[in-house]
């Protein structure tokens, strides 16, 4: 007989006084008997069994001040929620039972949509959109918990950001150095076979260059050049010098090292 509280160990002592202020009595404190962490509040209190004897499974709330929205949804959550890390992922559940449906609706009227899982003792409502997490606990008036996700999703889409923008620089950096890993064979085969000096006079001197200077990006390639030309018409230089030795000595085998070029 009387009420028994479940509640996480965390926010035992807060439900204790809060208790003990609205119906006059201290509930008796009580450890799970099965090692886990949560606490049980047992207490005989008429008003608070009469109390709770008005409630319906409908949630219904009406804000009597600014501040009562607030507290209720504070409560909720310390009541039944639970929130990961926001560095480790996004997550917000909430695990009420046979009050599901009817927080469901509640949230839904307040501009908070979230999802149902599970079912009977084990149904949860949950959202890993970090918007609504944010939502949530502004409405609730946490506002350094609200701050503190805000800026944590700040620092992941900041790092996200700068990831993918080094992946593409790396990308790009593998692409040129195969590239000009391509043309040094391709001219360096033409060398060897001394077919160096049959080519245009333009395209000799680019090949030459090339040999001459192999760590250079074809836009550093290009302003050396003399004469000056664009570091499209470099490019499309390398590329007719490539086609040549193909066209001449055959493709390459597969597996073909670097040769090694002159200075």
């Amino acid at each position: 007989e009387g009420i028994t509280i479940k509640l996480e160990s965390f926010s035992a002592e807060y439900v204790h006084m809060l208790f003990s202020e609205q119906f006059g009595k201290s509930p008796v404190k009580l450890s799970r008997p099965v090692g886990g962490r949560g606490i049980s509040l047992s207490a005989r209190s008429a008003s608070a069994e009469k109390y709770i004897g008005t409630l319906t499974d409908s949630i219904t709330f009406s804000a009597k001040c600014a501040m009562c929205q607030g507290a209720f949804l504070r409560g909720v959550f310390l009541a039944s929620g639970s929130v990961s890390d926001p560095k480790d992922s996004y997550c917000l559940s909430f695990s009420l039972k046979n009050r599901t449906n009817s927080f469901a609706e509640f949230f839904s009227s307040l501009g908070l949509t979230l999802h149902l899982t599970g079912d009977g003792d084990a149904m949860r409502l949950y959202t890993r959109s970090s918007s609504q997490i944010e939502d949530f606990f502004a409405l609730a008036a946490m506002n350094q918990t609200t701050f503190y996700f805000m800026n944590v999703k700040i620092e992941n889409e900041f790092r996200n950001h700068a990831n993918r923008l080094y992946n593409c620089e790396m990308n790009n950096i593998a692409k040129a150095v195969m590239a000009t890993s391509k043309q040094l064979r391709a001219i360096q085969r033409l060398a060897d076979a001394e077919l160096l000096s049959s080519l245009p006079e333009e395209l000799e001197d680019t090949a030459r260059l090339r040999l001459e200077h192999p760590d250079l990006s074809i836009a550093q390639l290009a302003a050396i050049s003399v004469p000056a030309i664009s570091k499209p018409g470099l490019s499309h230089r390398l590329k007719r010098i490539c086609k040549i030795s193909e066209d001449l000595l055959g493709t390459p085998p597969d597996g073909d090292s670097d040769t090694q070029t002159k200075g």
